[in-house]
């Protein structure tokens, strides 16, 4: 069965999860996406005044979102260890990393921004889970005063910009 989830923390609901079954082969996480952003955001806008982020899986993928980004735009919480293990247990070690309180009071605070999208529609950018990571690393390395050893790498589409303006923020 389909179960929807809302995080409350003191009250506020800061993420939003649209779950659907893993055994309907024809439901897939786009499909919660998909309904969140094309019916929840029009019908039901006041759900997302406080909103963190939102999340949409069918169990064997996991991906998130803010208010208004596109559903291409949505992406995975991944790490660096999770690529052997099957799916399911993939999208537990991305709940269990991503929704900790201390994750998604962070992500709020520090890595979101707004942006127009196609020059009509504001939407909230969230960082992607690279960018939260490497984030956290530049400022690591920076508190510990190691800066001129450089301090992140990364490909070109990667989402550096945002990088540093995150890091900046942190900082």
């Amino acid at each position: 069965k389909r179960a929807d989830l809302v995080l409350l923390i003191n009250g506020m609901p800061l993420v939003l999860i649209e779950a659907k079954t893993p055994v309907n082969t024809s439901l897939s996480w786009l499909d919660g996406a998909v309904q969140v952003h094309e019916d929840y955001e029009r019908n039901i806008p006041e759900l997302f005044v406080p909103n963190a982020c939102s999340i949409a899986t069918e169990g064997k993928d996991y991906r998130y979102g803010s208010i208004r980004m596109p559903v291409e735009f949505w992406g995975p919480w991944r790490l660096d260890s999770d690529d052997a293990l099957p799916a399911m247990e993939r999208v537990q070690q991305a709940v269990t990393s991503m929704l900790r309180p201390h994750v998604i009071l962070d992500l709020l605070a520090n890595f979101t921004s707004y942006a127009t999208h196609k020059g009509k529609q504001r939407i909230k950018i969230i960082a992607r889970y690279q960018q939260y990571e490497g984030t956290n690393k530049v400022v690591e390395r920076v508190v510990a005063g190691h800066p001129k050893k450089g301090l992140i790498w990364h490909f070109q589409g990667s989402g550096k910009s945002l990088l540093m303006l995150f890091a900046a923020r942190k900082l």
